[in-house]
């Protein structure tokens, strides 16, 4: 996420200003995402879109999240392979 953004979006409850923050998840692979520093209030951060929403999402919003999902694995699948193929240098 461009750090930018940060001066257009704030914490949704309290109004908050945001800072973005990195740190490795479970399978070592560095995730990026906003946190409150006074409420230490977390949002995620998916594919450089900040994650704002509670709990799951439903619906239509649920299938196309499920369907984005797929897509981009999908590319990150193929980039891969074809880097290796071709020895892409990253």
């Amino acid at each position: 996420m461009k750090p930018k953004i940060l001066t257009l979006i704030c914490d949704p409850i309290t109004r908050e200003a945001l800072e973005i923050r990195t740190e490795p998840d479970s399978r070592g692979h560095l995730q990026e995402f906003l946190i409150n520093p006074k409420t230490s209030r977390r949002f995620p951060i998916r594919d450089g879109i900040p994650i704002f929403l509670e709990g799951e999402v439903s619906g239509a919003n649920k299938n196309y999240q499920k369907a984005n999902s797929l897509a981009i694995a999908k590319v990150r699948f193929l980039h891969r392979l074809i880097c290796s193929h071709l020895k892409c240098k990253r």
